[in-house]
C-alpha cells in the first residue's frame, strides 16, 4: 500500500512539473494531457526548478509569458486556485499585468481574481491603460475601489488643455462629449484637477442651473491660471466636474456613478486646484459662498481634499499630488497646504450637505481616507468620540449594535 501511495504522489509530481513546464513553453495538448493525469495546478515549484526562485504556479508562469490558451485551460479546473500567491506575494494576475497581457487580466479578472493595489499600481507606472481599465471597471478589493460600490469607477473624462482655453463657457458634459472636447484618461497625460463649489444663486442656462456666473468668472480664471502660472506648464489636460461628470437628468445614475468615482478620479490627477474667491453672494451666516472657509464646509468638497491628501497606494518617492489655491477675482495661484488632519478636520459636524442621503454615502468614504490621511487614526469610535453626527443615524445604530458599520 505504502509503494503503491508513494508511486501515486511521484507519479502527481512528475505530471505537476510537467504541467509547469507545458504552461512556460505555451504548450496547450501537454497541459491538456498532464491536467487529464491528476497534475495539480497548483504546484508552486518548491525545489526552484527551472531557474524559478519565487515559486510560480503553472498558472503564473502561463500569466507571465502570456499564453492565453494555457491560462483558459488552466481556470477551467476546479482545483486551481486564481488567487494563490508566490514567495514574494504575487498572484497570477500580478505576473500578467507586468507583462501587459490585457487578454490574460480579462481573463483572470472574470474568473474571480482578487485585485490587490500592486496590479493597479503597475498598470499605472506602466501606462497600460487598458489594463487599468479593466482592473479599474472590474469587481475588485484593491483599497482604491473600497470608497466605491462594487469597486467600479467612472471613466476619468478630461478636456484638452488647448480646448479648454479656447471655451467661452463651461459647458455640459453631454455636449462636450459630443463636440469631442473630453476623452476618457490618455496614458500619459498631465490632468489638473479643478475644485470647487457651485454658487448658490448662480446663473442658469436655458438647460439648468450653471456652476458659474454670468461673466464666466470661475472659467475666466481657470485659463488665466493654466496660461500664465509655471507650474501648470507642463499640463495637458483638465478635469472640471461640470465638464466631466454627466449633467443631464436623464443620466442621473451615471452622475451618480461619477460622484461616486470622485477619490478614484483625483488620484489619477497630478494637480489638486482649490477655487476660492469672493462672489457677493453671502450665505445665511454672513459668510461669501465663494470663500475657503464654505468651500471647505461642503462634504463633497471634503471628499475631494481628502482624495487629495491621503496617501497613494505603493506611493513612490516623487509620486505626489501638487495642491495649490486660485483666487478667483485675482487669478493669483499659491501653493496649499492643509496641515494635519486635525486642521483640516474631516470629521467636523459642520459638513454641509444639500442632500441628506449623501452624508450616508460620504461618510464611508471619507472614513476610509481618513485611515490612510491621519496614522493616528484608531477607527470609527474616534470618529463618534470627535464628532457625534459625523455618521447618519443608522450607521451610528448599527456601530452600536454590532461593533461595525
Amino acid at each position: 500500500m505504502g509503494n503503491l501511495l508513494t508511486t501515486a504522489m511521484w507519479s502527481q509530481k512528475h505530471e505537476s512539473e510537467e504541467l509547469y513546464q507545458a504552461a512556460k513553453d505555451g504548450d496547450l495538448d501537454k497541459a491538456r494531457v498532464c491536467l487529464s493525469k491528476q497534475a495539480n495546478p497548483n504546484w508552486n515549484n518548491p525545489a526552484c526548478l527551472f531557474g524559478d526562485m519565487v515559486h510560480r504556479t503553472p498558472l503564473m508562469i502561463a500569466a507571465e509569458r502570456g499564453n492565453l490558451s494555457i491560462v483558459e485551460e488552466l481556470v477551467q479546473s476546479s482545483t486551481t486556485d486564481v488567487n494563490f500567491k508566490s514567495s514574494i506575494g504575487w498572484t497570477a494576475l500580478d505576473f500578467a499585468v507586468l507583462g501587459g497581457y490585457s487578454s490574460v487580466v480579462d481573463v483572470l479578472l472574470r474568473h474571480g481574481t482578487n485585485i490587490d493595489p500592486r496590479a493597479m499600481q503597475m498598470a499605472k507606472q506602466r501606462a497600460f491603460s487598458e489594463i487599468a481599465s479593466l482592473l479599474a471597471k472590474h469587481d475588485g478589493n484593491h483599497t482604491e475601489a473600497k470608497f466605491l460600490k462594487k469597486g467600479r469607477f467612472y471613466p476619468v473624462y478630461v478636456c484638452k488643455k488647448e480646448d479648454f482655453l479656447r471655451m467661452e463657457r463651461l459647458m455640459k458634459h453631454e455636449v462636450a462629449l459630443e463636440k469631442g472636447h473630453i476623452v476618457e484618461l490618455p496614458e500619459g497625460a498631465v490632468v489638473l484637477f479643478f475644485s470647487h463649489r457651485w454658487l448658490e444663486g448662480q446663473k442658469k442656462d436655458e438647460e439648468g442651473p450653471h456652476p458659474d456666473n454670468g461673466t464666466n468668472m470661475k472659467l475666466l480664471a481657470m485659463q488665466h491660471a493654466i496660461s500664465h502660472f509655471p507650474a501648470f506648464s507642463n499640463v495637458t489636460h483638465v478635469w472640471v466636474d461640470f465638464l466631466s461628470v454627466p449633467q443631464y437628468p436623464e443620466h442621473s445614475e451615471n452622475q451618480l456613478f461619477g460622484i461616486n468615482s470622485l477619490p478614484f478620479i483625483v488620484r489619477q490627477c497630478s494637480m489638486f486646484v482649490v477655487m476660492k474667491g469672493k462672489s457677493e453672494i453671502l450665505n445665511g451666516n454672513g459668510l461669501d459662498e465663494g470663500s475657503f472657509e464654505v468651500y471647505s464646509s461642503r462634504g463633497w468638497c471634503r471628499l475631494e481634499c481628502l482624495s487629495a491628501i491621503a496617501p497613494l497606494d505603493n506611493e513612490e518617492e516623487g509620486r505626489k499630488i501638487m495642491k495649490y489655491m486660485l483666487d478667483m477675482n485675482s487669478q493669483a495661484v499659491e501653493s496649499l497646504n492643509f496641515g494635519s488632519a486635525k486642521d483640516f478636520n474631516p470629521f467636523g459636524d459642520d459638513a454641509v450637505f444639500f442632500d441628506k442621503k449623501d452624508k450616508k454615502k460620504i461618510s464611508l468614504m471619507v472614513f476610509n481616507l481618513a485611515k490612510r490621511f491621519d496614522p493616528n487614526f484608531e477607527g470609527i469610535s474616534e470618529i463618534l468620540e470627535r464628532a457625534p453626527n459625523f455618521f447618519p443615524a443608522e450607521l451610528k445604530e448599527k456601530y452600536t449594535r454590532t461593533g461595525h458599520i
